[in-house]
């Protein structure tokens, strides 16, 4: 009877761990693996799961950055930090994007992929979040958040994310 239930409450933890942990498969933040959750609200410093917007979406499938998934735009959902919500100001410059005054770090742009070919990115100036929409960033410098592809709408984030397991400390954007 104990081997029952030892396995019973395994197959349990098993299926509610299959809609809830996820495996981070890029390195764009230190996180390995997630615990993920819906939530219709969002603020500054959460980590979330997202679909990037689909014309950014196809030219990184196309051109190998990640792997093919269910988005609109044929990739997986990407993980990333929310670093701006509506009324926060975001300024990009040659050192990189600042929230609110306060520089990002590891987050100039790059002009060029590892391959050599053209990245497009935000253009230099000042940017405030509008209603609905949020700003997306992630640690690593070869990221892609939106220092290319802009604010995306906030609507876009499927789960939000708590690390589990992560082999660095995050950055506390709130």
């Amino acid at each position: 009877m104990k081997y029952v239930m030892i396995a019973a409450l395994t197959c349990a933890v098993m299926v509610i761990a299959r809609d809830h942990v996820h495996h981070n498969v890029s390195n764009s933040l230190p996180v390995l693996w997630d615990w993920v959750w819906k939530d219709s609200s969002v603020v500054r410093g959460d980590m979330v799961e997202f679909c990037p917007p689909v014309s950014f979406d196809v030219e990184a499938r196309e051109r190998g950055y990640v792997e093919s998934g269910p988005c609109p735009g044929g990739t997986i959902p990407f993980l990333k930090m929310v670093a701006a919500v509506e009324g926060d100001v975001v300024a990009i410059d040659a050192r990189g994007i600042y929230v609110n005054g306060r520089l990002l770090p590891n987050s100039k742009a790059k002009p060029h992929d590892r391959a050599g070919r053209r990245l497009a990115s935000q253009p230099f100036g000042v940017h405030v979040i509008p209603r609905g929409f949020v700003w997306l960033y992630a640690t690593n410098v070869w990221s892609a958040d939106s220092r290319y592809y802009g604010s995306v709408p906030a609507n876009t984030i499927r789960y939000h994310a708590r690390s589990l397991i992560a082999s660095a400390g995050l950055p506390d954007l709130r």
